[in-house]
């Protein structure tokens, strides 16, 4: 039910035009099941390009995404969120595309809406192979290319038949643009899946809400969860 048409990294590094594809043809559940639900027919919500770094912060070598280094809180994010603790976490630090300027530490949490469908392109200008992984979902790897993406990069996508992932490479000096459809509320991380780097800040959560709260949409907190950081007061 999967086929790879020659995808691979040759000895020079040259990447081939083939991508991972799904066999429509075959017999078989899939998580995209054309007619129902076709994700290169639906209007993407929000764009983001983020940009892996390694720069060094107050001394000391740190990873970063647009500019900006994960520094883990005392209280984890999503019970923060759930307990509307403030000061925890910062809704704004990491924008949607690259920028100029030093690289900074943040508790970083990017907001969505429930039921979106998210564009995300990993911009890799490093000359080492990165790797992305996403927490609750699975994604559409719908493109890559060598150097700097633009819009004009959305015309080489495959919005037929790309294959779904957890987790996506990016070679060096190039890009990889993946389609997520947002329909699993929470606090997901999104992460380098290289230890190092996610240790040293190449990560940040992604906030996917919706006001409208309903277990139909998430389950409550169990009461004999444990609670750490200053969700112990709070729950």
């Amino acid at each position: 039910m999967f086929r790879v048409d020659g995808g691979d990294l040759d000895s020079v590094g040259k990447m081939s035009d083939g991508l991972g594809r799904w066999n429509l043809t075959a017999n078989a559940a899939r998580p995209n099941p054309q007619g129902s639900f076709h994700y290169g027919k639906i209007t993407i919500t929000k764009t983001f390009v983020l940009a892996n770094s390694a720069p060094v912060i107050n001394r000391k070598q740190r990873y970063a995404v647009n500019r900006v280094s994960y520094d883990n809180p005392n209280t984890p994010p999503k019970l923060a969120d759930y307990f509307n603790i403030p000061g925890i976490f910062t809704l704004d630090s990491i924008q949607s595309y690259p920028s100029e300027g030093p690289a900074f530490l943040s508790s970083a949490v990017v907001p969505v809406s429930l039921h979106d469908l998210v564009e995300v392109v990993f911009q890799n200008d490093e000359k080492s192979l990165q790797s992305w992984h996403l927490d609750g979902y699975d994604f559409w790897v719908v493109g890559y290319g060598f150097g700097q993406w633009t819009n004009a990069s959305r015309k080489t996508y495959n919005l037929d038949d790309a294959p779904t992932r957890h987790t996506a490479q990016v070679y060096p000096n190039s890009w990889t643009a993946i389609l997520v459809s947002l329909d699993n509320q929470g606090m997901w991380n999104m992460r380098s899946a290289i230890w190092e780097r996610q240790y040293l800040g190449q990560q940040f959560y992604l906030r996917v809400f919706t006001p409208i709260r309903s277990l139909a949409n998430e389950y409550d907190i169990p009461p004999n969860a444990l609670l750490c950081g200053k969700a112990v007061k709070a729950g």
